[in-house]
């Protein structure tokens, strides 16, 4: 894709704007005309896979724990914070949060560790591993960097949404500070990225294989070696006993596929986080890049806002989706519609193709080949794995619809097969 063209905010708004995406974006930015008119396209290039995240593997159980084993986190600091009130009071929920003993409360004891501890996560992690290792022997810790780059050019996809859609807006140098475009639909805010290995981490609901904790802008997992249960034996709350019932059949059960992770290896889930950490780069390096989004040759900022947003929103979806296996049957079905429609959008269908997408995405003959094909990506000991699935899901979808159709309606292809 060519260059895009954008129109510069006045000199008196934003004094910096030009050295900004020069610099901070790693833009090349060329005058085209007067009166601020510039065009802009990425340094790499036009399209290219750029490495906004990479996995480091940190340690395990297995591992001898000493200054170099924090070399990873110490090359790539997070932000810090200057407030040590508040840092000694996440401290201190930690603490609390940790004897309760319950998995749920010690995860949310190790993030607000980590967010009390900031740059100094080494000393707070150190003694809390050996607990980590006990629960989970074939465990693992990694860090997810996250490039500069990205981060920038998320804010400058902020500041074009507000400059070209949202005039009403005060624009001076102080209102960029803190500047949000629609931040509440993100589940990132172009900042906070952990919530985007949520899909990866929760790949075998009803079981988790990890947990992704913030270290803004990085992001911290520890891979359980294992997949967990989700599920909770009923009554699971009193909440539960109130939730509708809607949209399930008469001796309907969930349906699963313990051949999708039973004889997992530890070492298959760590490939696997490999591998959706470079799929994360291939959506980010098309949604932060201006040059997929123009309209007659100028930067679209509603289009790139929107394809960014959904995206995100659709990782939403299928995160409520993954998490919730007990969830009401209403909820999911929703969620579930909901995703297939993001889908269709980011796949390009448009207002005129909407309802065409859907039905592809939901055939057989269709999807079946293209995600099999898809697998190929994949670590090679996964991949019959994922095939299997698909297939396995596809055929049980199909099989209910069949059986719980009036019989008229089956035709004679339906019938046979």
């Amino acid at each position: 894709m060519p260059p895009v063209t954008l129109h510069l905010p006045e000199p008196a708004q934003a004094p910096n704007y030009r050295h900004y995406l020069r610099s901070n974006c790693h833009f090349d930015v060329r005058d085209i005309a007067a009166d601020r008119w510039v065009s802009v396209e990425p340094g790499e290039g036009s399209g290219r896979i750029y490495r906004y995240f990479e996995a480091h593997r940190i340690c395990d159980a297995h591992t001898a724990i000493n200054d170099a084993t924090w070399e990873p986190l110490r090359e790539r600091p997070a932000w810090e914070d200057n407030n040590a009130e508040r840092r000694r009071a996440l401290l201190q929920a930690a603490a609390e949060l940790a004897e309760i003993g319950t998995p749920e409360a010690t995860l949310q004891a190790i993030q607000g560790g980590l967010a009390g501890a900031v740059n100094d996560a080494p000393d707070f992690l150190t003694p809390n591993l050996p607990a980590l290792w006990e629960a989970f022997p074939d465990g693992s810790l990694w860090l997810i960097s996250v490039d500069q780059k990205l981060l920038s050019r998320m804010a400058f996809l902020r500041s074009r949404y507000a400059l070209e859609l949202t005039p009403d807006i005060r624009i001076d140098p102080e209102a960029w500070i803190g500047l949000t475009a629609l931040d509440g639909h993100s589940i990132t805010g172009g900042a906070s990225f952990q919530r985007l290995f949520n899909p990866l981490l929760l790949t075998f609901s009803p079981g988790a294989i990890g947990y992704a904790f913030a270290w803004n802008p990085h992001v911290i997992i520890f891979m359980y070696g294992m997949s967990t249960e989700l599920r909770e034996e009923p009554p699971r709350s009193l909440a539960a006993l109130y939730e509708p019932d809607t949209d399930v059949a008469a001796g309907d059960h969930p349906w699963i596929d313990p051949d999708f992770w039973d004889g997992l290896d530890p070492s298959d889930l760590e490939s696997l986080l490999a591998w959706w950490t470079q799929r994360l780069n291939v959506l980010y390096s098309h949604a932060a890049d201006p040059t997929q989004y123009e309209r007659v040759g100028r930067h679209d900022a509603g289009g790139q806002c929107a394809w960014f947003l959904t995206l995100e929103r659709l990782i939403a979806d299928a995160t409520f989706i993954q998490s919730g296996p007990q969830a009401p049957q209403m909820a999911r079905l929703q969620a579930a519609f909901d995703l297939l429609d993001k889908a269709e959008a980011l796949l390009g269908f448009g207002i005129r193709g909407s309802g065409g997408g859907f039905k592809r995405l939901l055939r057989r003959s269709t999807m079946v080949p293209r995600l099999n094909a898809s697998w190929e990506r994949l670590p090679l000991r996964l991949r019959p794995r994922f095939r299997a699935h698909t297939e396995a899901l596809f055929d049980h979808v199909y099989d209910h619809i069949r059986e719980h159709a009036l019989g008229y309606r089956v035709t004679p292809k339906a019938q046979s097969a």
